[in-house]
């Protein structure tokens, strides 16, 4: 293998990463690297300090990862709803006067505010952080949720605004929560064994599937992964990347 030895991979922990991980694992590489799994604000922060050499990094971090590129042709993304990072509430947003936010994900929390100020012309108190939150008591509050424990609030809530899908209305573009990125050291062939590592996982998603614990908890495992997450990083996401973080620097803090 034509790649240097003992490089740190940190990942996701989300269903939505399940064919990468499962591509990694089959490929070899952790027979000389090593994989840790975080939430994607803690990969972000692994980066950006040196604590790892490849990431899967939120898209809102992009900025701060100096002496750090993307790579590969693979990130997570949807084109439409992606069913599982929601604004949910007991009221339109523009009506809402409180929204708590889930902070595993800097890239939700920068979409929701977008979509806020620019789709619904709200401008509610933005809460750090989900304890505050009760679901149970109607009122003026919502709440944006992600990752695996968004599912939870599929009809549980009056409303459950689906952030990728009010994107795409909104521009229509997709959209790219996360892409691979990797420090400067990091040596071409490592990266094009790790490139292939990710599409065999994607194009084997009923394998990672089998292999695969805790699923009971989602509705439609199948289904999510190959219908509602787009994993290629193509043209098309390229720009929606770049037309993101363009209206995300202009968002006033």
């Amino acid at each position: 293998m034509n790649s240097d030895p003992g490089m740190r991979i940190t990942a996701v922990s989300y269903l939505n990463t399940l064919p990468f991980l499962h591509g990694i694992r089959c490929s070899g590489l952790l027979e000389e690297h090593r994989m840790e799994l975080a939430v994607p604000s803690e990969c972000a922060r692994r980066l950006r300090d040196g604590e790892t050499d490849l990431a899967l990094v939120p898209v809102g971090a992009v900025p701060e990862m100096h002496g750090a590129r993307i790579v590969t042709r693979w990130c997570l993304g949807a084109d439409g709803p992606v069913g599982s990072v929601f604004l949910v509430s007991a009221l339109p947003p523009a009506d809402l006067q409180r929204v708590f936010l889930d902070t595993d994900s800097r890239t939700s929390v920068l979409l929701a505010r977008l979509l806020l100020a620019e789709r619904w012309l709200a401008r509610p108190e933005l809460v750090r952080g989900l304890d505050g939150f009760r679901p149970e008591e109607p009122g003026a509050d919502g709440a944006v949720v992600i990752g695996d424990k968004a599912f939870a609030f599929i009809g549980a809530m009056p409303r459950v605004f689906d952030l990728s899908s009010e994107w795409k209305t909104h521009t229509g573009l997709p959209f790219v929560f996360a892409v691979w990125m990797a420090a400067d050291h990091v040596a071409p062939g490592f990266l094009e064994v790790f490139d292939k590592a990710l599409e065999y996982g994607v194009r084997h998603i009923p394998e990672a599937l089998k292999g695969a614990t805790g699923l009971q908890r989602f509705p439609d495992p199948l289904g999510y992964l190959t219908r509602s997450i787009s994993y290629p990083f193509g043209p098309d996401k390229q720009k929606a990347l770049e037309a993101f973080l363009y209206r995300a620097g202009a968002l006033k803090d």
